[in-house]
């Protein structure tokens, strides 16, 4: 079963005198996760690397985007063992980021790879994973009247709000567990005396606003931003001239 982050972990890793400081951190979205990236960079400007590798769930939860970095590393030795950790774990909604601070000795490919693995591992296992349960999605139209009073209700109700939009009355996108959504639609109608309808969101209209999220360039999960032999050593960094 799929897991996720209740609760982040950061954990340290040192190998022939680098640094390696590994997070694991949740994210809902593509978005979210460079917001972690950004995060982490700014509180480790003088890191040689940042590595990363996320797994966030698209579609209603029913497929995995993953993607990895190698960040200057040389290529396949730093995402893509730290997005192995992940994938046997089977986390989700999550970002793990490796920041690296070169001690002066090359580890070799072999090294990086296990020095990168055993990094996330550790980062892993200081967090807190959660079973995930299955969710769906959920459109509520409801007058603007009731707009507080509804928020306010699902936020008890433990429903996460993803979208809220108008046309021109308000427009609510949720996304609940499969065995709440029938109670949750009930409780809706039943406190607005009906004046608020629930349906399930459109598939294709998701898989737009999805596809919305997605950025225009990037690395894909086996493609490093910085391919080895173009300007870099063994273990990523730049070659003088």
């Amino acid at each position: 079963m799929a897991q996720l982050v209740a609760a982040g972990g950061r954990a340290e890793v040192e190998v022939r005198r680098s640094r390696f400081l590994a997070f694991l951190l949740p994210c809902a979205s593509i978005a979210e996760a460079g917001e972690r990236l950004d995060e982490i960079r700014r509180d480790h400007p003088k890191a040689t690397h940042h590595v990363w590798a996320w797994r966030i769930l698209a579609e209603r939860g029913q497929s995995v985007l993953e993607r990895s970095d190698d960040d200057g590393e040389p290529g396949g030795t730093a995402g893509r063992p730290t997005l192995q950790v992940l994938q046997t774990h089977d986390v989700v909604r999550a970002i793990a980021i490796t920041v690296r601070y070169f001690g002066g000795i090359k580890l070799g490919a072999g090294g990086l790879v296990r020095a990168y693995a055993a990094a996330a591992q550790a980062a892993v296992s200081a967090s807190t994973l959660r079973p995930h349960a299955p969710v769906t999605r959920l459109r509520i139209d409801a007058p603007f009247a009731l707009l507080g009073a509804l928020e306010s209700f699902l936020d008890r109700a433990a429903a996460r709000v993803l979208a809220r939009r108008f046309d021109p009355d308000p427009i609510l996108i949720v996304e609940v567990p499969v065995e709440k959504a029938a109670e949750l639609e009930a409780q809706v109608r039943e406190r607005t005396g009906g004046r608020a309808r629930v349906r399930e969101e459109d598939a294709a209209e998701d898989s737009r606003n999805a596809r919305a999220d997605e950025p225009g360039e990037g690395a894909d999960r086996d493609t490093p931003a910085d391919e080895p032999g173009q300007g870099t050593d063994q273990d990523g960094r730049p070659r003088r001239a």
